[in-house]
């Protein structure tokens, strides 16, 4: 069985809890029937629309929005190629996989757009780790449940994913050229509404005007 761990640390508490492994061991680990590697955190990203489509390389050309590719293709991140040719050298060798991700949405999606990408169609178990103590890993595999069952977690992660990409490649460079040639503003879903906030907040404090108050 292939274990996939969100990270390096709760792989080794899982090579530990289940497959007998010392504590601090090397990931990945073979032991007693399993194999457990990490990952360290999303291992694949969205292209950048220039990478998809030369067309699209023209930061001012507003004529291509909005840039909606469907499916809207990934990459390896960068420093991520040895850890996906160890998922991939694992799925060559094994029966089944035992999904690790953290119990969370993006947990979910991390692992499966990796064994999506790599073809896997094999069984998928899906274990929830809250914390990396032996007792508790070990009952999480004993109620590991049929992954199929949990991707729809993932795919709502996947949407805010690409909401956001789409929201930030689209807008930037409508807002962009709206303010003329040397601005290049940088515009996300969640990143400008926080921004603003903090910006108000930032001149709320630059606007105090001290007052004196009186105790009755």
């Amino acid at each position: 069985r292939l274990v996939i761990a969100e990270k390096a640390e709760l792989a080794r508490a899982i090579a530990r809890a289940v497959a007998g492994a010392p504590a601090g061991c090397r990931i990945p680990f073979e032991g007693g029937g399993y194999r457990v590697v990490a990952l360290s955190g999303h291992a694949l990203d969205y292209d950048e629309p220039a990478d998809i489509d030369p067309a699209w390389a023209d930061r001012g050309d507003l004529s291509v929005l909005p840039i909606l590719p469907d499916p809207w293709p990934q990459h390896v991140k960068p420093g991520c190629e040895g850890l996906i040719r160890e998922v991939r050298r694992g799925l060559a060798e094994c029966d089944s996989v035992v999904h690790a991700g953290d119990p969370d949405d993006e947990g979910q999606l991390l692992v499966d757009e990796v064994l999506d990408r790599l073809g896997w169609e094999g069984p998928v178990e899906r274990v929830y780790i809250n914390d990396n103590l032996d007792a508790s890993i070990r009952r999480a595999f004993e109620r590991a449940v049929d992954n199929a069952a949990a991707r729809a977690n993932g795919e709502a992660a996947r949407a805010r994913r690409i909401a956001d990409f789409c929201f930030g490649v689209n807008e930037s460079r409508l807002i962009a050229a709206r303010c003329g040639r040397g601005v290049a503003p940088s515009v996300g879903r969640v990143q400008t509404p926080t921004l603003g906030l903090v910006v108000r907040r930032d001149e709320e404090i630059m606007g105090h005007r001290p007052r004196e108050h009186y105790r009755a």
